[in-house]
């Protein structure tokens, strides 16, 4: 792979964990087009992911009039009142029983000190939650890359 398509290559990733990043945010007017380019960045990526973006793309298409029911859905799955149907914490899938600020939560938040990383005082959810993973993993692979160089 030549410079040119590397630097292409990685551009796309970092903006898909970006745009990965904001899917877990409530559903909002940009939601589609963030889709959309998550969609681009898939293909340049050749991510199996793609069918997968274009389905949702095409269903949020159908109902971007639709918010109201959008943030309804979205607070179902990860916020509640009652059972969450798609926590989106990591220790409650990595830790068994289903169960929030486990060992893994534990090892995020060395990670991140680790890494001279910190959340800011407005997040006020677990560190092993989607949003600042997703952001850190971004952060790390290109870390990794710039110590290859």
């Amino acid at each position: 792979m030549n410079n040119a398509d590397l630097l292409k290559y990685e551009k796309a990733r970092g903006t898909a964990y970006k745009n990965i990043a904001a899917c877990y945010h409530p559903p909002g007017i940009g939601l589609h087009e963030t889709l959309m380019e998550l969609e681009r960045q898939a293909e340049i990526l050749g991510s199996e992911v793609s069918p997968h973006v274009e389905v949702m793309r095409s269903g949020f298409a159908g109902r971007a009039d639709d918010i109201d029911d959008l943030c309804v859905d979205f607070a179902r799955l990860f916020i509640g009142p009652y059972a969450l149907l798609a926590p989106p914490y990591g220790s409650v899938y990595l830790d068994g029983e289903r169960r929030v600020m486990g060992n893994s939560t534990m090892h995020v938040r060395s990670f991140y000190s680790d890494a001279g990383l910190e959340l800011s005082a407005q997040f006020k959810e677990p560190p092993d939650h989607i949003l600042p993973r997703s952001s850190s993993s971004c952060i790390s692979w290109f870390s990794r890359k710039l110590r290859q160089r």
